[in-house]
């Protein structure tokens, strides 16, 4: 896999939007930074390029449906009827989306696990190694840059107070 290639897809993907909305560009930095944390874990985890790249695609994917979410609701709290999960699902294989990023089918089933499963409360079960491998890997580059997020938050309340 081209990681060139893969980020203007996705670039190309997101200018659809408007950058200037601050949930958009959130979104689009986050995306990257989950994309730099799964490249950490599949180091840590001593990932060979192949499955790294792999790794990178999903999590240059994972947050896909946050984009139209954000268009259609102004705000990323899921609805009801409205899972961002499932929805870059359904844009990335029910759409067509995902041959914008890769032309053969071959990692299609862990790529589609792990944008489906990486919001849901647990992973779904009955799924192979190496597919739960994928969504754990994005689940946790996720986290890891929410958890950063909040940590900046804290900092930032409290030197206010301190001032």
């Amino acid at each position: 896999m081209d990681i060139a290639k893969l980020n203007s897809a996705f670039d190309s993907y997101v200018n659809e939007y408007d950058m200037n909305d601050n949930n958009i560009l959130y979104k689009y930095n986050h995306t990257y930074r989950v994309c730099k944390n799964s490249k950490n874990v599949c180091k840590s985890l001593n990932l060979n390029e192949e499955q790294s790249n792999l790794a990178y695609l999903i999590a240059l994917l994972h947050d896909i449906g946050r984009f139209y979410q954000n268009k259609m609701y102004k705000t990323f709290f899921e609805k009801a009827d409205f899972d961002h999960g499932d929805y870059g699902v359904k844009l990335l294989f029910e759409d067509g989306l995902i041959r914008k990023f890769i032309d053969n089918t071959d990692n299609d089933k862990p790529i589609y696990l792990a944008v489906k499963n990486h919001n849901k409360y647990s992973v779904e079960n009955n799924l192979k190694e190496e597919e739960i491998l994928y969504c754990n890997i994005v689940r946790d580059a996720d986290k890891l840059d929410i958890i950063d997020n909040f940590i900046e938050i804290i900092k930032i309340n409290n030197k206010e107070e301190d001032d």
